[in-house]
């Protein structure tokens, strides 16, 4: 046989080539495992790892279990108890009906099965290793243990592959997280080196929601209104009847829970949705549920939501993914406005106001006085502006005076005091607000300036040279340069200086806040927030457990600025742990330190004067790279005068 000659592969490669189909990191071998439980019914799974899942998988289950010929043939390929026929996949309402996990999984593994149905007097126990197989009789507890070891150990191709122990755990934690959500009934526990990381017993499905997402979006949640709901009011029996009609119209059933408004997220990894019991992932629904919300979000931000769907089998296709974590419906264009009309309705039937807190309520108090452009008349002081993004808070701070809110018409040289117009988002910071951010800057040059490798500006620099013109929406400066205009983003060209010396500091100043700010995480966030300590304490966060689920952070980097509202830490943590964004140590400190650089930065809709933009020009010429943010985005456009020209149409 020649080289290119066509062959049947072997009955091995085949099943490792399969393997590599349904069988990604350890987290697709614990799913499966569990689908099995729970098609066997368990109320009960122990789900036990060794080095996250990369030594050691272990589930447990106390369903039905098998017979010793059932334990004989589970690892064949295509044998399943499932389906029978092809139209068998038109109703599906089991988790698995391939056949194909356990082959797949016993074929890359060391593979063992014990398992005994009650009516037995005793279990089997199969072991499988490079497809030998041993079989006895054995003593066990009625149900099902499933143990796999070494996982690719016979194929290094795929072990290489394999991310940090963090990182494959995280992975688990979050599947694990999906089957609670969609098995509310079902005790699961989660333990990994012995450490319980998850934890669930049988119980409603809003405990379940506790147990994975955390208290704090436990406690923002709304329960889709239904003829069950607790809560018998009026208007909730009024929005449970107008959900029937709409599930009746598309013969489907919506419920669970959604996130008030305030609770948000920049990514949408907590929105859940479970279809016919089947965790799933879905573009069209993540639409839906952003089409209901609509404007009550800011853009690009996401609620938290739990949403079981019953929907006819035959509208569902769940035979579209190798792990049957996505499904396409037939008509998704309909579902998708279904889903979002009930979400409507429920935000509609809802008190939405963020729940007050001390923080909330003092800066509501400061605001009303800051609406006159006056101080806070119960201190007598007035308090910095202080903001999460780039755009700036939602709501102003104090004014230290009207002089410092207000800028002249000609910000350098009219002596009137007319009111500047708010950027889009609606936030203007007062000129000391600019000026306390500069001076952070400017201390973190001089403290470089001894270094010569600390600072290195390009030496061919745009910015060399200009004129200094002024500055329009708060936002943006304006400067003349050989005839052409130069436009600054003022966030953007912070934010880069901000970034560049973070990176090169070595012995940050730290601030102590005067009370800790605690923070409620979910099991899966905990993980890998162990993982990103460090990273934050080498820029001067510091961050300790505070519970269970909790941490508290108690001190910040001076040039961050004050810290209350817990929402920059979860934003911190999206951000900085989103899969596959991040690789690598260097990876996760860049990311904390760009993060870190955009809240620190002048925002945009803050007063810079004639010298502050000076100032901010100066340090910008300091820069490795003038011409872009952190993140990608410039800082400069330039117009030349001959493009200048053509856009007036002059010869």
């Amino acid at each position: 046989m020649n080289d290119h000659s066509i062959h049947v592969l072997d009955k091995d490669t085949i099943n490792k080539i399969a393997a590599g189909e349904v069988i990604e990191r350890p987290a697709s071998v614990v799913k499966e495992l569990v689908d099995n439980a729970i098609d066997a019914g368990a109320q009960n799974i122990r789900i036990e790892l060794k080095d996250s899942g990369k030594t050691l998988i272990s589930v447990r289950d106390d369903g039905k279990g098998m017979s010793r010929d059932d334990a004989v043939r589970s690892p064949v390929k295509h044998a399943t108890s499932k389906i029978s026929t092809i139209k068998d996949l038109e109703t599906i309402a089991t988790m698995g009906f391939r056949g194909e996990a356990l082959a797949a999984i016993s074929s890359v593994s060391k593979f063992e099965i014990i398992t005994k149905r009650k009516e037995d007097p005793s279990g089997t126990r199969l072991y499988l290793e490079d497809g030998s197989p041993e079989i006895e009789d054995i003593g066990a507890p009625d149900g099902t243990t499933v143990s796999v070891g070494n996982l690719f150990y016979n194929t290094p191709a795929r072990l290489k592959y394999m991310k940090s122990d963090a990182t494959e755990l995280s992975h688990i934690a979050s599947m694990a997280g999906d089957l609670i959500l969609a098995n509310p009934s079902i005790s699961l526990t989660l333990i990994n080196n012995n450490k319980t990381v998850l934890s669930s017993g049988s119980s409603d499905l809003f405990n379940s929601v506790t147990d994975v997402l955390g208290p704090e979006a436990a406690r923002s949640m709304i329960e889709i209104p239904s003829e069950n709901s607790k809560d018998k009011s009026e208007h909730i029996k009024k929005a449970a009847s107008e959900i029937q009609m709409l599930s009746d119209f598309a013969d489907l059933r919506i419920s669970g829970y959604i996130s008030k408004p305030a609770y948000n997220k920049s990514t949408a990894e907590s929105l859940f949705f479970i279809v016919n019991g089947r965790p799933v992932t879905s573009k069209e629904l993540i639409k839906a549920v952003r089409l209901g919300y609509y404007t009550k979000l800011p853009k690009e931000r996401y609620p938290a939501a739990v949403l079981n769907l019953q929907i006819n089998p035959k509208e569902v296709d769940v035979n579209v993914h190798p792990r049957k974590i996505e499904v396409r419906f037939r008509d998704e264009n309909k579902l998708v406005k279904i889903i979002s009309e009930a979400i409507e309705i429920t935000l509609k039937s809802s008190e939405l106001a963020p729940l007050a807190t001390a923080a909330g309520m003092k800066k509501a108090v400061e605001k009303s006085f800051s609406d006159f452009g006056v101080s806070n008349a119960s201190s007598g002081k007035a308090e910095k502006p202080d903001s999460k993004t780039e755009t700036g808070p939602k709501s102003e701070t104090v004014r230290e005076t009207k002089a410092e809110y207000f800028v002249p018409a000609d910000p350098f040289t009219s002596p009137e005091i007319p009111r500047p117009k708010k950027t889009e988002s609606g936030y203007v910071a007062p000129a000391k607000d600019t000026e306390r951010r500069l001076k952070k800057t400017e201390r973190l040059l001089n403290q470089n300036s001894g270094d010569a490798d600390s600072v290195r500006p390009s030496e061919i620099s745009v910015l060399d040279d200009i004129h200094i013109i002024g500055q329009i929406s708060s936002l943006y400066l304006l400067a003349e340069k050989d005839g052409g205009l130069l436009i600054i983003d003022q966030h953007a060209a912070h934010e880069r200086i901000f970034y560049d010396l973070i990176k090169k500091q070595e012995n940050i100043s730290v601030q102590e806040l005067i009370s800790p700010v605690v923070v409620d995480l979910s099991p899966k966030e905990k993980i890998l927030m162990e993982e990103y300590i460090p990273y934050l304490e080498e820029i001067g966060f510091g961050v300790s457990e505070f519970g269970d689920y909790s941490y508290a952070v108690s001190f910040v980097p001076v040039f961050f600025g004050k810290m209350e509202d817990v929402s920059v830490v979860h934003d911190f943590i999206a951000d900085l742990l989103s899969y596959g964004k991040i690789k690598g140590e260097t990876g996760k400190r860049d990311t904390v330190a760009k993060r870190t650089a955009c809240r620190a930065a002048i925002k945009a809709g803050a007063v810079c004067n004639r010298q502050q933009i000076d100032d901010l020009v100066r340090q910008l010429k300091q820069t490795e790279n003038p011409y872009s943010c952190p993140h990608g985005r410039p800082t400069i456009l330039v117009f030349s005068k001959k493009e200048i020209e053509k856009m007036f149409e002059r010869s």
